[in-house]
């Protein structure tokens, strides 16, 4: 018999959130399909659109990547001089991208005399969209990790020139000059002469202080 479910999931740190993924899935419970709801399940699948959409996912890739796909007279069907190779390799992704693609080419060579041959270049095809998948991710996290970065640094800049201006404050009202107060408040906050001259000029730390204040 067969049954179709849906399949929803949780998201989040502490699965709080409803996933907007949701799988499909048919199966065959307690007994093997007859050759009649086999015929009925392979009806569903159009191989024609499966391959456009592998191709189709393999080329958004390189595009995004700016890999210039076009300058070249086979590109899109994954044959590459040696040289153009040798330059895009160390992009995760990139080969893959380029391999899924010789294969459906020759998935299309071989479909209408050789159909064992055809299809297991069809299925390494397949293969490579799980390392296209792994690129994009990787990317995406990296990506999301420098943001963090940048973000926990900025964090760490405005909490240093606050305590800066919190000992510039108290120095200029104590009467002393813009340039001794300067000098004095690196002191006291311990960062650096250098580091708060790329922060502030005279004019700048004076007009910062007034506005933290």
């Amino acid at each position: 018999m067969k049954k179709r479910t849906s399949i929803t999931r949780k998201t989040g740190k502490r699965n709080q959130h409803q996933s907007m993924l949701v799988t499909e899935k048919s199966r065959f419970l307690n007994e093997m399909p007859t050759s009649g709801e086999l015929d009925d399940l392979n009806k569903g699948w159009d191989v024609d659109a499966l391959v456009e959409s592998l191709k189709s996912s393999a080329l958004a890739f390189l595009i995004d990547r700016n890999i210039p796909i076009d300058d070249l007279p086979h590109g899109s069907s994954g044959i590459l001089p040696p040289d153009f190779a040798a330059t895009y390799d160390h992009m995760a992704g990139v080969s893959s991208s380029f391999t899924l693609l010789f294969e459906l080419y020759c998935f299309s060579l071989a479909r209408n005399d050789n159909s064992e041959r055809a299809y297991s270049h069809l299925l390494r095809a397949a293969q490579c969209i799980e390392l296209i998948s792994v690129a994009k991710l990787e990317a995406g996290y990296l990506a999301g990790a420098a943001r963090v970065g940048d973000s926990e640094k900025t964090d760490k800049k405005l909490e240093r020139q606050k305590i800066l201006l919190k000992h510039y404050g108290g120095l200029r009202a104590e009467g002393k000059s813009k340039q001794e107060a300067r000098r004095l408040a690196c002191a006291r906050s311990k960062i650096p002469m250098s580091t708060v001259k790329k922060w502030f000029s005279l004019e700048q730390i004076e007009k910062a202080y007034h506005q933290f204040t």
